[in-house]
């Protein structure tokens, strides 16, 4: 039976929450038999390619969610990498405990500053969000008041001692923009950025705040990959 669970979560990674994912036998099955990626569409591998197979290397993963499944630093965990995971969801937080122990996971609530707001929760938890404004969803099953913190505050101090920072994944539905005001901030930034959007066509993309905001910091957009979007210091270079 897991095994065949397994089969259909490594072709159905999106529709993964209808097997039960925090079955940690599964998860092991998973691990051991994935076909190499475990982010939702490879941007583990774009990522990879970029680094140029680099063996060690530090991440921040923003709204990480699952430690394993469509995770976009996994990946670069099973490789040697560490990092920074941070998630709002504290269901996921012995899972962190079991397949990442080398990383730091920070189960708090992100954004740009401190904010009384509601953490809405969904059928399929990874569309959880954080809002200002009162939300109405037929999706949404339960909200929470919650007190943000503004996300320098709150990995600044594990980034005195970090000399190289490769990359930032973020991906916390409607709050993006809000950690990318955080950036200057930063004790260092990060060479590489992954952000996930709901618009995706480039004309689209180059009219945003977030796209505004990169190009300020003197980032430049160098790939696309369904919803996500990959940003690159200007004087990085790599591989592609």
């Amino acid at each position: 039976m897991i095994q065949d669970n397994c089969q259909y979560l490594q072709f159905n990674k999106r529709h993964y929450l209808k097997l039960n994912f925090m079955n940690i036998e599964l998860l092991k099955y998973f691990i051991s038999n994935s076909h190499r990626s475990f982010s939702q569409n490879g941007e583990d591998l774009l990522l990879n390619k970029l680094f140029q197979g680099k063996k060690k290397g530090f991440y921040i993963d923003v709204g990480s969610n699952h430690p394993v499944i469509l995770s976009n630093t996994y990946f670069f965990y099973r490789r040697g990498w560490r990092g920074i995971t941070i998630e709002a969801n504290d269901s996921f937080n012995f899972l962190y405990k079991i397949f990442r122990p080398n990383d730091l996971h920070i189960n708090e609530f992100i954004s740009d500053g401190e904010y009384e707001c509601y953490y809405y929760i969904y059928k399929e938890h990874v569309f959880n969000r954080v809002s200002k404004e009162e939300l109405n969803d037929a999706d949404i099953i339960n909200k929470v008041k919650i007190k943000t913190k503004p996300f320098d505050k709150v990995v600044n101090p594990f980034l005195q001692n970090v000399t190289h920072f490769d990359f930032l994944s973020i991906d916390i539905e409607g709050g993006t923009i809000n950690v990318l005001k955080t950036l200057p901030r930063l004790l260092i930034l990060p060479e590489v950025i992954l952000l996930e959007i709901e618009d995706f066509e480039l004309n689209k993309i180059l009219k945003t705040p977030e796209y505004s905001m990169l190009k300020e910091l003197r980032y430049e957009l160098f790939s696309i990959m369904f919803n996500n979007i990959f940003f690159k210091r200007i004087n990085f270079t790599s591989s592609l």
